[in-house]
């Protein structure tokens, strides 16, 4: 039996973080005379690394260092909810005011000042561990009973049903279930097929009760879980799929229950997928024509297919249902959500985005979106037989991207900036070498000699942060040929102007903006969020001289995809970046749900035109003339 009152020393282990390791030293052999452990830090992210590794009793924490001071180690510790009952004790040599107003504001247990008295330290040691010790052993005693409350529930509900099978000769549903999901037929099946069981006579599946089903199916997930508990590789791999089927069975088998064949099957379908895949949208992801996955609120579901936005009948059976499902997507990336940070970003194993946003900020319930990543790389071709460009303005593209002109895309959200990106990347020559800098992986580049970089966002303690302007202030030094930047969104704008203004040209990236125009105004102001008070007329200046050629991508009303203009960066004329259409799409009405229109030269030719004979591209004056200027040559050769 513990003595929860007065835990002997050798249990104690105390954190020592001093700047000036002699003094942690002498404390150090202070406390080891008492019998206690000390483990030593010499500066603030070591000792926040060592509480997490060597998970100390009380940290005895120097305020005055150099690198991260105590306070804000302090604070770091007690707003993390692993650490958050750890006692921590401020140690410094002065006794101001200030100090301890900040060290209770932190978080603080105690403040004591150097040198500290011997007995005085002993004392408040011995007092806040007796608390945590205390602190730990009622929460050993909640688990235990929470434990044990669970174990006499299921016996409950064991009896219950016993009791029920006693009473009634067979169960009765009634209401309908709610219909599976549509999917395509690439769509792989979630789970193996199952052998059936002999059906209950008279009973179809359109006569399950809904909410019945669902509490069998809390039950049987509950019996699973149990049998489950303690393994760690509950990834979906075939073997793992048919263990856990083959459990399931056993389970059902035991429950006594017989259910419809369709409705056993979709049954555990479901409980496989919430086990080892992502739950209810596990069919959507499997799907090949399922482009994005839109979680609304826990019911309510929607996708894009072709271009287009769908409501779906798949549900969630309530908002902890989908956080679990939400805690499966991003557990194994590192990453957490909670109240205290309600919002992650992160990027799944096969590369597709997915953004999970909880309540408090969530109002209707845990929402999440996922947009897949294509597996298949589209060509210049695909996109001209998709009529997203035609084969002229694809010639000068390539032209544009082999000259090292430097090219921004622009569109709205979901355009398809990243996939236009993707091909006009594959136009450089394979023997250059490049860096490909993006917030989170989705580039797809054919070439060998390339170096991708991804920025990565902050731990849990707030540390650890690497933006995409670090990356892009970094990338000078990797002796790049060529730079592509997924999409600029900040003070990174000013550093790739900058690099582009000094021989770093043929740079690649994209913009949110809806028209060219917006594409400078955007522009302009991501430069001035880098912090330099700089003069607009000096920032257009970078831009107009930095830029050569802005590609406007669109998605359009009926869920197509196309660029819909090709725009020169001429120069600056008094305070305005001067720009000239080259390619516009003319839309000129609808037809079976469809956008009608074309892809048509203005009949201007870019100023660069000599720049790219320089490299060897003469591109025929006909891609840039009008029909009617077309005709008025074709006549004059008649004539």
């Amino acid at each position: 039996m513990l003595d929860l009152f007065r835990p002997s020393p050798d249990q104690i282990k105390i954190l020592l973080v001093d700047d000036m390791l002699v003094n942690a030293q002498l404390l150090a052999e202070l406390l080891q005379g008492e019998d206690y452990k000390t483990v030593i830090a010499t500066s603030g992210q070591e000792a926040l690394d060592k509480v997490l590794s060597e998970k100390p009793n009380l940290v005895l924490l120097d305020v005055m260092m150099p690198d991260i001071d105590g306070f804000e180690v302090c604070r770091r510790i007690k707003s993390s909810p692993a650490t958050l009952f750890l006692p921590v004790v401020l140690v410094t040599a002065l006794s101001a005011r200030e100090h301890r107003i900040r060290g209770a504001e932190a978080g603080a247990d105690e403040f004591i000042t150097k040198p500290p008295d011997e007995q005085e330290l002993l004392s408040r040691i011995r007092s806040l561990t007796r608390i945590q010790y205390l602190h730990n052993a009622l929460e050993a005693w909640n688990r235990e009973l929470k434990e044990e409350l669970e174990e006499r529930s299921r016996q409950l509900e064991d009896a219950t049903e016993d009791l029920q099978k006693l009473l009634k000769e067979k169960v009765r549903f009634k209401p309908e279930l709610v219909p599976a999901p549509t999917l395509s037929p690439q769509a792989p099946s979630a789970l193996p097929s199952i052998p059936s069981q002999p059906a209950i006579p008279g009973v179809s599946s359109s006569a399950v009760d809904q909410q019945a089903t669902r509490d069998f199916k809390r039950r049987l997930m509950s019996r699973l879980s149990d049998s489950l508990e303690g393994r760690t590789d509950l990834s979906r791999t075939p073997e793992m799929v048919s263990s856990i089927s083959q459990r399931l069975a056993a389970i059902y088998e035991a429950s006594g229950l017989r259910l419809p064949d369709q409705v056993r099957q979709q049954l555990f379908r479901e409980i496989v997928d919430d086990i080892v895949g992502y739950g209810p949208i596990e069919p959507l992801l499997a799907d090949p024509t399922v482009t994005e996955v839109m979680v609304t609120s826990p019911h309510l579901v929607f996708i894009e297919q072709k271009g287009r936005l769908s409501k779906t009948t798949i549900q969630f059976d309530d908002d902890d249902h989908a956080l679990r499902i939400i805690d499966r997507i991003i557990r194994p990336l590192g990453r957490r959500v909670d109240r205290r940070f309600p919002m992650v970003d992160a990027r799944l194993p096969d590369g597709s985005r997915v953004n999970a946003i909880i309540p408090p900020c969530a109002l209707d319930g845990p929402s999440i979106t996922i947009r897949k990543f294509s597996k298949e790389k589209l060509t210049v071709d695909d996109l001209i037989e998709f009529g997203s460009l035609t084969a002229e303005m694809a010639s000068f593209l390539e032209a544009c991207v082999r000259s090292r002109m430097n090219v921004v895309v622009s569109g709205g959200t979901g355009s398809g900036k990243t996939t236009l990106l993707n091909v006009l990347s594959s136009f450089i020559p394979v023997e250059e070498r490049i860096v490909t800098i993006e917030d989170s992986a989705e580039l797809q580049l054919h070439q060998e000699h390339v170096v991708r970089l991804e920025a990565r966002p902050a731990d849990v303690d707030g540390s650890g942060e690497v933006s995409i302007r670090q990356l892009v202030t970094n990338w000078l030094r990797l002796r790049p040929d060529r730079v592509v930047v997924g999409e600029v969104r900040g003070g990174e704008a000013l550093d790739m102007l900058q690099a582009m203004n000094t021989g770093h040209d043929g740079s690649l990236t994209t913009v949110h903006a809806n028209s060219p125009r917006d594409t400078i105004a955007r522009l302009e102001t991501l430069v001035l969020m880098a912090g330099m008070e700089l003069p607009l007329k000096v920032v257009r200046s970078q831009i107009a001289s930095a830029i050569d050629l802005i590609v406007q991508q669109a998605r359009l009303r009926d869920g197509s995809r196309k660029v819909i203009g090709i725009t020169e960066v001429q120069g600056m004329e008094g305070d305005v970046v001067v720009l000239s259409d080259i390619f516009m799409f003319k839309e000129t009405g609808m037809q079976n749900d469809r956008v009608v229109g074309e892809l048509l030269p203005t009949g201007i030719r870019p100023k660069f035109t000599e720049t790219l004979e320089v490299h060897g591209y003469n591109l025929s004056a006909d891609i840039f003339m009008t029909r009617a200027q077309q005709e008025q040559v074709g006549n004059s050769r008649r004539r």
